[in-house]
């Protein structure tokens, strides 16, 4: 009889505790954690038409808000009208704008650059993921070329991103979509359950040293020079995509001055883009902390304790880019002569 009271003290106690736990993430701290969505080509993209905010710093602060489109990008609504002439921005979570607020990120910085200078008709669409790989920006385009209609494609790409590949296997590709497809259900079902799965989940990975699932926990030298190559024989893919479609291709190479990466690899990274670039003969910019001006701190080039770049950082390089498009003579065709 006594285990039996024991047992239904325990039931009790814990259906408090979740009671309590559901009302507190429901009402009292909601979190408005970003959304993701599960996608058999992109393995995932940010859930359309949300307002939230991102766990940055391993988990020690948050975001600004972050605007989610209908079409699952950052930023607001994108015009697909055929007058426009679109400027689609490629990367992973510095070309998203982690950290900073909508109209701080590069791709919205370039357009207030190119308004400042009257240069009008371009429609900037910024199609950058946290956590993505070259694979996944090369499939983002493929995928929606013709939605898009790109006339400049921008590709950002930065020192850590060769980690992130595809699965191995359908078969791991497969197992993916389903916990991820379970996530979103129970999403769905508990906010309280959520959170701790979502603990739970970040655990793991930290143990496995990964970001997410595909990424590719190497630190030898030489697997992250092969890494490397196998990106910019996608680079080159897009590229060539880019040429047959006449569309004008710019490859951005972003230089973090970061202690946690190896400063060899960091040499061979460039190197490796340096010499890409004159073999394919493909535009190449260079931008990042390692490039900025040395009047600036760390601290104002990056979040501190978190890593990614600050405003500061958006706006230095989107000037870069604009500057680069200028001498490569991309943007001449579109300035407002009724202003000159």
């Amino acid at each position: 009889m006594r285990k039996i009271k024991n047992m239904i003290t325990v039931f009790i106690s814990i259906l408090i505790i979740f009671s309590f736990g559901e009302i507190y993430f429901r009402f009292i701290d909601p979190q408005d954690n970003m959304e993701f969505m599960a996608d058999k080509d992109l393995y995932w993209t940010a859930k359309p038409n949300q307002k939230s905010r991102i766990l940055m710093g391993s988990g020690t602060q948050w975001s600004p808000i972050t605007s989610i489109n209908s079409m699952g990008l950052r930023g607001d609504e994108i015009k697909l009208g055929e007058s426009e002439k679109r400027i689609l921005f490629l990367g992973d979570s510095f070309t998203f704008g982690e950290g900073v607020r909508d109209n701080e990120t590069t791709p919205s910085r370039l357009s207030e650059i190119l308004k400042y200078n009257n240069i009008s008709g371009f429609n900037i669409i910024n199609g950058g993921m946290r956590g993505w790989g070259v694979f996944q920006m090369q499939r983002l385009l493929y995928k929606n070329f013709n939605k898009f209609n790109p006339k400049i494609v921008i590709l950002i790409y930065k020192e850590g991103d060769e980690i992130r590949q595809p699965f191995n296997s359908i078969e791991e590709e497969k197992q993916y979509m389903k916990k991820h497809i379970f996530q979103n259900k129970l999403r769905e079902v508990s906010k309280f359950i959520t959170w701790i799965y979502r603990k739970i989940v970040i655990l793991r990975l930290r143990l496995q040293k990964k970001g997410v699932d595909n990424f590719v926990p190497v630190q030898e030298i030489n697997l992250r020079k092969d890494l490397i190559s196998n990106d910019l024989i996608r680079i080159d893919s897009i590229n060539n995509y880019c040429k047959k479609n006449n569309i004008n291709f710019l490859l951005v190479g972003w230089l973090d001055k970061d202690p946690r990466l190896d400063s060899k690899l960091t040499k061979i990274f460039q190197d490796k883009l340096i010499k890409f670039s004159h073999t394919n003969n493909i535009p190449l910019l260079l931008i990042g902390e390692s490039i900025f001006p040395e009047k600036y701190s760390e601290d104002e080039l990056k979040i501190v304790g978190d890593g990614h770049p600050t405003a500061l950082s958006h706006k230095l390089g989107a000037g870069m880019i604009f500057d680069k498009l200028m001498q490569l003579d991309w943007l001449s065709t579109q300035k407002d002569n009724d202003k000159l």
